[in-house]
């Protein structure tokens, strides 16, 4: 592999269906590209950007291909950009852009191998073989056509630059496909690529696959042009892409790969395509992207031919745990809906209340203080384990920190090994409100179309739109002491189907309302709901309470209401019901839920759900994640748990890893 290397970006994003992949040369860069291969013993020049290229001439073709003229005028900008740099003792890496860039690319290194007398060979990893025709292509776009037009087929004659020395079918070797389009398909095997696409990986690995391809290079004294498509890996570990498509490459194949490619040294051309820096996190994929990028110049990793003194056994299968970021839980309420997943996620609730004896139960674990409450919330039943950690401090808002912030663990009970790790600050908000909209449909008037939310903080739109999905609220009456609290419910409600009300007060939010839910913030006995206020008839879904010291409602309420709870030794020290005496009587959720016990009798009544969320409900939450994860793979491996060959040999495990 040569010593030198020239860096060019081509900001091309015309043949991609979502725009900022122009941004991928300089997030690229941001990330350090040059300096990490340069700190690898390279020499590498920037060579800067190809502007974009100026009133491209109009081109004629079918009418549904999109932004045909721009991108045709780019690949003849990038022929000739790229070509040159061949022609220099450089190895040249081409940032892009989205991948229309290789019609440029790909002919440009094609051309430099056939003036030199020697064989092309391609090396494409990428989830699609962007092997459609102009005329095959059903969305238009054109970052899924450039390979067809490198190796020569047809529909291309006229609209894109002649070919002077198409790709050989037979020296591209293509890994990691999993999307391929019927057209492709058919033209892949009449052309005879190899394609290793994600089930054969699965099968059989990604190692014989590579070797063998570099074998034939070497063995015919051949050029390698790599091109990479960010979407060739899965995007759980590089969101920053916009066809993502899941399964795909994980980091360790990946890095094998590269370091194959490394030990050959027989790459001659780079390409990295169609990283989109505006839907990455914080960097995530450019990082990512930097560090493969190293490992194919030849960074050392324990347990490479570079650094076999100290051989350190890869992580086993037991040593990872499956963890939900934030990201993948965003990524996962939206692939299933939020209003969906809250009604899929009460059923869980609902099926855990009514085993509801098979389960260890304690009050939750809290360290109180002057600003808050930190708390391990644990259950379990036979199988499985669960427990959240979660805080609550109310001043946080002020500082720029959320209120409540939680994560969960769920174990398999017969080994102890953790099943799933789990950011549980959305996964609470949702629990919560499934769990509201389920104690809901025993609880409140039949048919109940109006509720009030006293409260409109970050619980607030949940609650509403469980309430809607699960009990048919249709009109939502808004209050909250700031009135920017409210104008954020109710922007963010404006398009989900509800009729929303914004009130100035609280005796204007209740007006006419059957279910008045309050979730509030403040640490101390705050009355937001006076006697008066409540009408004969109206549930009561009371879920601020979450600590000593803190209510909501006036005593008078819970005097005149039929009162339910999750589980009374915790409601009693934190709930509503602490400012009762211990013998006011009380009905036990689940025994309801169970038939045990009544729920509502009649119109008239009044009830109350006592809420201040039991460990049950986020076993139940947790238990639903894990079992979405299956359909869903949104979720990150961690490497947790210290897993040595031999289980006594953890020491010798830990000296291996020098």
């Amino acid at each position: 592999m040569r010593k030198d290397c020239t860096i060019i970006g081509f900001p091309i994003e015309s043949g991609a269906g979502r725009r900022g992949s122009l941004m991928g040369p300089d997030a690229l860069r941001t990330a350090g590209l040059a300096e990490t291969i340069r700190d690898l013993g390279f020499a590498v020049e920037d060579c800067g950007t190809l502007p974009a290229p100026v009133s491209p001439p109009e081109v004629s073709g079918p009418d549904h291909l999109v932004l045909l003229d721009e991108t045709v005028a780019w690949s003849r900008a990038i022929h000739d950009a790229a070509f040159k740099l061949t022609q220099s003792d450089t190895l040249p890496i081409f940032l892009g852009g989205d991948h229309s860039m290789a019609a440029g690319t790909l002919t440009a290194v094609s051309r430099d191998a056939a003036e030199k007398g020697r064989q092309l060979f391609v090396l494409w990893l990428d989830a699609h073989p962007d092997m459609n025709t102009l005329s095959s292509t059903v969305s238009g776009h054109l970052h899924g056509t450039p390979m067809a037009y490198a190796m020569g087929q047809a529909s291309f004659e006229g609209i894109f630059p002649p070919l002077t020395h198409p790709i050989v079918p037979e020296n591209v070797c293509m890994m990691g496909l999993r999307s391929i389009d019927p057209p492709e398909r058919a033209l892949i095997q009449d052309l005879g690529v190899e394609v290793w696409d994600m089930r054969r990986i699965d099968e059989e690995g990604v190692q014989g696959a590579i070797v063998a391809f570099l074998d034939r290079v070497r063995a015919a004294n051949g050029l390698l042009h790599v091109s990479f498509d960010v979407d060739f890996l899965d995007p759980d570990i590089a969101p920053a892409v916009g066809t993502t498509v899941p399964g795909g490459a994980t980091f360790r194949e990946a890095h094998l790969i590269m370091e194959h490619l490394a030990d050959s040294g027989l790459v001659t051309s780079l390409e990295l395509t169609e990283l989109n820096p505006f839907l990455d996190i914080r960097g995530k994929t450019a990082h990512l992207i930097t560090d493969l990028t190293a490992s194919l110049f030849g960074q050392a990793r324990l347990g490479s031919p570079n650094n076999t003194e100290f051989p350190m056994t890869p992580p086993s299968d037991l040593a990872m745990v499956p963890f939900v970021s934030v990201a993948n839980m965003m990524r996962l309420v939206h692939e299933i809906g939020p209003r969906k997943m809250m009604a899929e996620m009460a059923g869980y609730i609902e099926e855990d209340f009514r085993r509801w004896e098979d389960f260890d139960k304690t009050p939750r674990v809290a360290a109180h203080s002057a600003e808050g409450v930190i708390e391990l919330m644990p259950t379990a039943d036979d199988a499985l384990y669960g427990f959240k950690y979660v805080n609550g401090h109310p001043a946080n808002m002020a500082r720029g920190y959320q209120t409540v912030t939680a994560f969960g663990v769920l174990s398999d009970v017969a080994t102890g090994y953790p099943l799933l790790l789990s950011e549980m600050t959305v996964l609470t908000a949702l629990r919560t409100a499934a769990t509201s909209a389920m104690a809901a449909k025993y609880l409140a008037p039949k048919d109940a179309e109006v509720m009030a939310m006293i409260g409109n903080g970050a619980q607030c739109e949940f609650q509403a739109l469980a309430m809607a999905e699960i009990c048919g609220i249709k009109e939502l009456r808004l209050y909250d002491i700031d009135p920017v609290a409210t104008k954020k419910a109710a922007a963010n409600l404006s398009a989900q189907g509800l009729s929303v009300v914004q009130c100035a007060t609280p005796e204007d939010a209740v007006t006419g309302a059957q279910i008045i839910t309050t979730c509030t913030a403040d640490k101390r006995n705050a009355t937001v709901l006076t006697s008066n206020m409540v009408g004969s008839g109206v549930h009561i879904n009371a879920i601020g309470g979450d600590c000593p010291g803190k209510t909501e409602l006036h005593a008078d309420i819970l005097q005149r209401s039929d009162i339910f709870v999750e589980y009374p030794e915790q409601t009693w020290v934190e709930g509503e019901i602490q400012v009762l005496d211990r013998d006011h009587p009380i009905a036990e959720l689940w025994r309801v839920i169970t038939g045990e016990e009544q729920g509502r009798t009649d119109a008239l009544q009044t009830t109350l759900f006592d809420s201040v969320g039991f460990a049950m409900e986020d076993f139940s939450a947790l238990r639903y994640v894990k079992d979405q994860l299956a359909k869903y793979p949104h979720f990150d491996s961690l490497d947790m748990l210290a897993d040595p060959d031999e289980p006594r040999d953890l020491f010798g495990m830990l000296m291996r890893a020098v």
